[in-house]
């Protein structure tokens, strides 16, 4: 059986070893978890592997989350992305990607409960998921 299929797209191992801990601890859902470092890596597993959430951080080493962004909506315009920044909300990429067409924003350091929360939203919105606990 498929289970929620997400993508952890930052250029910090720890950072994403610690997302993918509170994934993991944050739902009874199944969760099929894939994991990238850099642009190229998240691109080629957004393709190939189709996630229904995407968590993006923002800046990924000398490549912007943005970019990113805009070709995963490029390439599946209903995408769900949400971003992930130690940017202040009222930042102007931030904005911009929020007006680009991401899903949502979580401040860094991200939050277990956080991560419940945009999983909870994204279900209630598409029922995609089954229910998560």
């Amino acid at each position: 059986m498929r289970g929620v299929r997400v993508l952890v797209v930052d250029d910090s191992v720890t950072i994403r070893m610690a997302l993918v801990a509170a994934f993991r601890n944050s739902s009874a859902q199944r969760l099929d978890i894939f994991e990238a470092g850099d642009a190229t890596s998240a691109l080629r597993l957004f393709k190939q592997e189709l996630p229904d959430i995407v968590f993006l951080d923002m800046l990924l080493g000398n490549e912007k989350g943005l970019d990113l962004l805009r070709m995963f909506l490029n390439h599946r315009p209903g995408a769900r992305v949400v971003l992930m920044t130690g940017l202040d909300r009222d930042h102007p990429d931030v904005i911009q990607a929020i007006s680009d067409g991401a899903f949502g924003y979580l401040q860094k350091p991200v939050r277990s409960s956080a991560i419940h929360a945009m999983l909870a939203l994204v279900d209630s919105e598409s029922g995609a998921f089954g229910r998560i606990i």
